[in-house]
Parts: structure tokens; C-alpha cells; sequence
């Protein structure tokens, strides 16, 4: 997806409007990828969602050098931590000082925060002290085709 995409804007908008409560259950990922590329359309962007009633995460935080920047320039409700900081993070006192400031940081500016890669019972319980806002990873449960979520009734 580009960010401003018009036909992708087209179809949230008609999703929503056929849909009104679609919106406020929706969160769209921006990469830092996208971001690098054109900041000011990325915020548009963000605007344009936000004003539709959508959430807006900033995926794989920490990961490139710019993530500060973009934090300060757009409008986001999420904050997504690159899971290279979770993976081993039970045996990693640094990564753990990181997350943690990540997560302090993310709750200062009012943002949720959503730790990638959680695998086992001991990342999710250093991240839930560290204060995490949401938990994603395999130990919740491994990706599912959507072929599969629809074949069971799910989507």
C-alpha cells in the first residue's frame, strides 16, 4: 500500500459507510519504509484515517534511525516495538532497559504500544511488567491464510 493511495482511500470509504463502526475497529500499520519516502503524505494520510475514525500504529519502531522524527511529525495512536527487541528479551538486560524506555516514552505521549515477536511465557511477562499496552507473537497464535479464516466462518 502507498500511503494516500486514492482507490485504497476509495474503498475504506465506502467500507465505512456501508460499515459505520468498521472504522473505530480498524488500526492501519504505517512502515517506516513509507514513512522515509514522502513524510508530509504519510501525515495527510494519517489525517485522513484518523479523521474516519481509525487507529494508526507506526509498525516496527526502533528499527530504523529516523523513528523519533516521525513520532513528533504525525498524529499516531500506536506504537508497534520492532520485535528484534523482544526476541530473547528474558536474557537480555539491554534489550530490556530499551523496551521499557520504548514502552515509558509511548505512555508519556499518550500511545499505546503493541510488543511484536512474543513467543513465550517469559517475554510476555517481562513485557507485561514493562507495561506493554497489547502482546502480538506466536504465543497467542501462529498467522492464518484468510482462505483458512473463511473456510472456518471467521471472515
Amino acid at each position: 500500500l502507498t500511503a494516500g493511495d486514492a482507490s485504497w482511500i476509495a474503498a475504506l470509504t465506502r467500507g465505512t459507510d456501508e460499515s459505520p463502526d468498521l472504522a473505530r475497529r480498524l488500526v492501519i500499520e504505517i512502515t517506516e519504509t513509507a514513512l522515509i519516502h514522502d513524510l508530509d503524505r504519510v501525515a495527510a494520510f494519517v489525517d485522513v484515517l484518523r479523521a474516519k475514525g481509525c487507529k494508526v500504529a507506526i509498525d516496527d519502531f526502533g528499527s530504523g534511525y529516523t523513528s523519533f522524527r516521525f513520532l513528533k511529525s504525525l498524529k499516531v495512536d500506536i506504537l508497534k516495538i520492532d520485535g528484534m527487541f523482544v526476541d530473547d528479551l528474558p536474557h537480555d538486560a539491554q534489550g530490556r532497559v530499551i523496551v521499557k524506555t520504548m514502552i515509558d516514552m509511548a505512555k508519556a505521549l499518550g500511545l499505546a504500544t503493541v510488543a511484536e515477536w512474543v513467543s513465550d511465557e517469559a517475554a510476555r511477562d517481562v513485557l507485561r511488567d514493562a507495561g506493554a499496552t497489547h502482546l502480538q507473537g506466536f504465543l497467542f497464535g501462529k498467522p492464518i491464510l484468510a482462505e483458512e479464516l473463511e473456510r472456518q466462518g471467521l471472515l
